[in-house]
């Protein structure tokens, strides 16, 4: 059935994976001596299998990408291209590190989107393992603030933080953008 499925083009993609699924069967696998190894369970090898294959595109769905704003999530598309130019690994948006970058817009930057500041590093740096900040205001787009920072040589160093694994980044309605980076 498997094999038919495969050479089958009228079987929707999405169709294939749910079936292969369904036909493992676990008690096979308890007896197996990989079967204590969460790296060689049925559906991990499975799934980085079908991972390495030509014949389907697999990219599980992030439940969390629904939970950051557009202008964080085209933020971070547009870093990690400019990550990757520099041979750079990729980083990712953390719920956390976004909530600092907006406590961050919210109460020490009241004023308008030119008043911008670092005051509270210390406190977000402790509290939220944050390892580098960026501020600024005024612009208008993911774009043109990424473009900003990388212009300035501080800015970009932390921008390319080889080590940084997470990002957070908040704009608010007056301008203020931050972004900071977790390793």
């Amino acid at each position: 059935m498997l094999q038919s499925q495969w050479q089958n083009p009228w079987v929707p993609r999405q169709q294939i994976l749910p079936n292969i699924l369904k036909q493992v069967n676990a008690a096979t696998w308890a007896n197996n001596p990989f079967s204590k190894s969460k790296d060689a369970s049925p559906i991990a090898i499975f799934t980085q299998n079908l991972k390495k294959s030509s014949l389907i595109s697999f990219s599980p769905p992030s439940p969390a990408d629904e939970d950051f704003p557009p202008e964080a999530k085209e933020f971070v598309k547009e870093l990690n291209e400019y990550r990757r130019s520099q041979g750079l690994p990729e980083v990712k948006l953390d719920k956390d590190l976004c909530k600092a970058c907006q406590e961050h817009n919210k109460n020490d930057m009241p004023g308008d989107a030119l008043d911008i500041n670092h005051e509270g590093f210390d406190q977000r740096a402790q509290k939220y393992g944050i390892n580098a900040e960026n501020v600024a205001g005024g612009q208008r787009s993911a774009k043109d603030v990424l473009k900003s920072w990388q212009d300035s040589p501080g800015h970009d160093e932390n921008l390319r933080k080889a080590d940084a694994t997470k990002i957070g980044i908040a704009k608010d309605d007056k301008g203020h953008w931050t972004m900071v980076t977790h390793a």
